[in-house]
């Protein structure tokens, strides 16, 4: 496991998630960033907007949360995500690592901004 300090922090998407992820200790959650995207189906996205969405937020899917993530009074313990949800995150949110060459990060729970909602 490694740490980095890179602005463009994803793992391909043809990598499996790592088998033994480090294990996200209190409040916080373990997240692999997305790719950002450059094309969505036959549709490409102009290069300019896929570089503006990179400067401000990432998204990504959620492997791993800790035994105290989302537990406090006023969140009134209901979480509002779950392993496997997509999210969205400041790009400069949580420790940036890699395990089993995977890019990963770990974030404070409150440092998610958005549930993703698939359709």
């Amino acid at each position: 496991m490694t740490t980095t300090t890179t602005d463009d922090w994803f793992s391909e998407l043809d990598k499996a998630d790592p088998k033994n992820p480090p294990m996200p200790c209190g409040w916080r959650v373990l997240i692999r960033p997305d790719a950002p995207l450059a094309k969505v189906g036959n549709i490409l996205i102009p290069i300019d907007k896929v570089e503006k969405d990179k400067m401000v937020v990432n998204t990504g899917r959620i492997l791993a949360i800790g035994p105290l993530a989302w537990d406090k009074p006023e969140m009134l313990g209901q979480p509002w995500a779950k392993v496997g949800d997509s999210v969205l995150f400041g790009k400069y949110a949580g420790i940036k690592l890699e395990s089993e060459g995977v890019r990963l990060v770990i974030l404070n729970d409150d440092e998610i901004v958005a549930v993703i909602k698939k359709a």
